[in-house]
């Protein structure tokens, strides 16, 4: 009945060269596994940073468009101003002329006022005030034009 010594020595080791050879595979799947998805995950934050960085372009872009607009707006609303304002001013002054006794000297010096008043709302007179220099917008400036992305950073949260 003897069994040889190399018998189930052979049998154990062949099921632990098994085991280990498995357990090498294992753990060479898994590191490709893992290097995989290192890689994914870099360019999944490259493709975030490059989205993140052409929204906040399109953000200043519609930021100054949106200055600009509302800039010349208000430069249009003053000018509105002071057309209407010179409308009346001629009308009084064409009405001046009916007038007779009851129009005086302080009437005349309220309309010069209020042309020079006019003079003063109209940003067609001085060149200078139609010019448009729009401001570095700071990051909270640019939240409305980055529909709901952070202004912080691609990886910053409001």
């Amino acid at each position: 009945m003897g069994s040889s010594p190399t018998g189930p020595t052979q049998g154990k080791r062949a099921l632990l060269e098994g085991r280990l050879g498995e357990l090498a595979r294992t753990t060479e799947a898994e590191a490709r596994y893992r290097d995989l998805r290192v890689k994914q995950v870099k360019e999944e934050r490259l493709a975030n940073q490059r989205r993140w960085e052409d929204a906040m372009e399109r953000a200043r872009t519609a930021y100054r468009e949106d200055y600009e607009r509302r800039h010349f707006l208000a430069l249009a609303d003053r000018w509105a101003e002071a057309t209407k304002l010179r409308a009346f001013i001629t009308a009084m002054t064409a009405r001046s002329e009916d007038a007779g006794a009851e129009w005086t000297a302080e009437v005349d010096a309220t309309i010069a006022r209020a042309a020079t008043l006019a003079d003063s709302l109209d940003p067609t007179t001085r060149p200078a005030a139609v010019m448009c220099e729009v401001p570095e917008p700071k990051p909270d400036d640019l939240k409305p034009f980055l529909g709901g992305l952070s202004a912080y950073g691609a990886s910053s949260r409001w």
